[in-house]
């Protein structure tokens, strides 16, 4: 540590008498900037980009709840709802599974949660409702496989949203699975998901129109 002090100590005055004090200034700026790009070139093999961190608009939704469907399209209002509140806990997640799941404990994720199991359509209760994003053209999902910017790139065509109507939280934990084609389930392809309250009247609320239209 005596070393490295008397060295920069050295280098100063070196800096001092070549540059002079007029030039000061500038070279120490000069060196902040220099620092702090070195440190951000120092960071960046540390993140990893998903192209799916933000959420892609999809082409048309699909609501169902165990009796009856209803295919909602960008022109509805009902869509761009839909849409906004699953945008909303999007590529969030809770840090501390102790804490209560609210609005302000919902953090950004680094990586996809994936769920190591499959979902069988068996598995759905009359409790469930499902809503998908359906995608005309194929969307990018990556998982990561290391630490490094690395991982299995697939092209995905929809999301399905599997909400339970029964919770009281203000948001609640739930599945999401990802496809590559029609088929959704019993596949390796469930991740973790919050969805927040305010989506069961919403989907109630367009199923109660649906039957007193029909």
């Amino acid at each position: 540590m005596q070393f490295l002090a008397i060295s920069w100590k050295l280098h100063m005055m070196y800096i001092k008498e070549f540059l002079g004090g007029k030039y000061m200034k500038k070279y120490f700026i000069a060196l902040s900037i220099m620092m702090l790009m070195l440190s951000a070139c120092g960071h960046s093999n540390d993140r990893i980009d998903f192209p799916q961190a933000v959420l892609s608009t999809p082409t048309s939704i699909k609501v169902n709840n165990g009796i009856s469907e209803i295919y909602l399209t960008p022109e509805q209002l009902e869509f761009s709802e839909v849409v906004a509140l699953i945008e909303r806990n999007w590529w969030k997640t809770i840090k501390d599974i102790n804490e209560p799941l609210t609005d302000a404990n919902l953090k950004d994720m680094d990586a996809p949660i994936k769920i190591l199991n499959t979902f069988s359509e068996k598995e759905l209760s009359n409790q469930d409702i499902l809503i998908s994003f359906y995608y005309k053209e194929p969307i990018k999902w990556k998982n990561v496989i290391n630490s490094s910017n690395e991982g299995d790139l697939f092209k995905i065509i929809s999301y399905v949203f599997i909400l339970d109507t029964t919770f009281s939280e203000e948001n609640n934990k739930g599945i999401m699975l990802i496809s590559e084609d029609e088929n959704v389930f019993n596949k390796s392809n469930m991740y973790e998901y919050y969805y927040n309250k305010s989506l069961i009247p919403l989907i109630k609320g367009l199923f109660e129109s649906n039957y007193s239209n029909e």
